[in-house]
Parts: structure tokens; C-alpha cells; sequence
């Protein structure tokens, strides 16, 4: 098992969000976390990269416990998280963004070699090379930010709300890529809004709301109709509260 995770709650201070969350990730395979604003999914995806420390519960990857481990200490057993709102460095320049994602590892030929074959499939920065990561635009930087998170050679890779903000051609770009990544063996948790991007690419799905499991399973079993009235239970019951 690459990534399991036993009775997880976590929160902000005296805030808690997450309230007793199992769930696993096997090799070579894309689970989607869908929920609605508010569901606890970033806060999920933080605890699961040591940016949020959990309050109890357990998170193991292959075996390891890593619960209340330091974030670097995730990146080095292979977990990356791609955060949600791109955060470029604006003023270094496209490829200088893709190194930094590698700056620990030690297979500096190798890096080389992945960087320019980066550029040469995603052809939305193949001609972006040196352009500073301020100019390009929202569906390029966040190309850019999906590959500085694959530069640190990740096991499993965390993309928090991947096409949030983009125009239809750019998501369809994204999805083409991510898609092309599952088929290859690359191990992704995808927090999505678009339920229906998300199915179409997970083979497991985990439905959160208010910080709880509503419903877990494969993604054959689901509709984007069905997860929707998840939403809407919510939102619901929420109102007559």
C-alpha cells in the first residue's frame, strides 16, 4: 500500500476540520477527494504533507509512519504536493521554477534530461522556456507548477484543485496531461471541484463532507450527478440548521 491513512482529524487551532478520515492510495493509481467549499479537502491534502500536523489518527506511507513528521520529511519518502493557486515565482523564469522542484535530488543528469522533456511534450510552455513564470498565462503557470512538483521524482503527487480558475481549452489540456501521467504508472490524490473531470480520470473516489467520509469507493459506482446531491444534502441540512 502506498499511502494509508487511519482515523485522521485535523483542524486550526481550536477549529477542527477534519473528523476521523480513513483512506488508502495503492501504486499506480488516481483516487479523486471531491467535496464541496468548506468539505476539508486542502486541509486533508496538508496533513497528508506534513503542512498540517494532525491531532490524532495515522498516516503511513509504504509502511513508514509518518504522522506529525516535518513536510520535508514527506517529499523525501516521495510525497509531493502541488498546491492549489499555482505559486509561481514570478520574476525567475519558466525552466528555473521546473529546477527548484528538483533542488534535492542528487541524479542532476537525469533532472536535466526530465526538464527538457517536459518542455518538449506540454506544448503550452515549449516556447515559454525563458519567459519569466509572471507573464505566462493561468493555464501555463499551472502546467508549470504540475511539473515542478513531478521534478522532485514523486511516488504519489497531491494536485489540490488543478484546474481551478482555467479556461475549458487549458482544463482539457490539463486532463489530456494528468491522464497521460495515470497511464504511465504516476500515482495521484486529485482534490477536484469538477466532479466530472475528477471521475473520468480516478479509478477510486472519496466524497468529504464537512470534514466527514460520505461515501468511498470506485468510481464506477458514482455518478457526477449522485455526488452533487451529496452536495446539495449538505448544503440542505446546513440551511434548516
Amino acid at each position: 500500500m502506498l499511502l494509508r491513512v487511519e482515523g485522521l482529524h485535523a483542524g486550526y487551532g481550536a477549529t477542527r476540520v477534519l473528523h476521523g478520515i480513513d483512506m488508502h492510495v495503492s501504486e499506480a493509481e488516481v483516487f479523486a477527494l471531491l467535496g464541496p467549499n468548506g468539505a476539508g479537502k486542502s486541509t486533508l491534502l496538508r496533513a497528508l504533507s506534513g503542512v498540517n500536523t494532525p491531532t490524532a489518527g495515522r498516516i503511513e506511507v509504504e509502511g513508514r509512519d509518518l504522522t506529525g513528521r516535518r513536510p520535508d520529511e514527506y517529499v523525501a519518502c516521495g510525497v509531493v504536493h502541488v498546491p492549489e493557486g499555482r505559486r509561481m515565482f514570478p520574476y525567475m523564469n519558466t525552466e528555473a521554477n521546473l529546477r527548484i522542484g528538483g533542488f534535492r535530488r542528487r541524479d542532476r543528469g537525469r533532472l536535466e534530461r526530465e526538464i527538457d522533456e517536459f518542455f518538449a511534450h506540454w506544448e503550452p510552455i515549449t516556447e515559454r522556456r525563458h519567459v519569466q513564470a509572471g507573464q505566462l498565462s493561468g493555464g501555463q503557470q499551472q502546467i508549470v507548477a504540475l511539473g515542478r512538483g513531478l521534478m522532485a521524482n514523486p511516488k504519489l503527487l497531491l494536485l489540490d484543485e488543478p484546474s481551478l480558475g482555467l479556461a475549458p481549452v487549458a482544463v482539457q489540456r490539463m486532463y489530456k496531461g494528468l491522464r497521460e501521467l495515470a497511464e504511465s504508472g504516476q500515482s495521484i490524490l486529485l482534490v477536484e471541484q469538477n466532479a466530472r473531470h475528477a471521475l473520468g480520470l480516478a479509478d477510486r473516489v472519496l466524497v468529504l463532507v464537512g470534514g466527514q467520509v460520505v461515501h468511498s469507493g470506485p468510481t464506477s459506482e458514482i455518478t457526477p450527478e449522485q455526488v452533487a446531491e451529496f452536495y446539495f444534502r449538505s448544503t440542505t441540512k446546513g440551511a434548516a440548521q
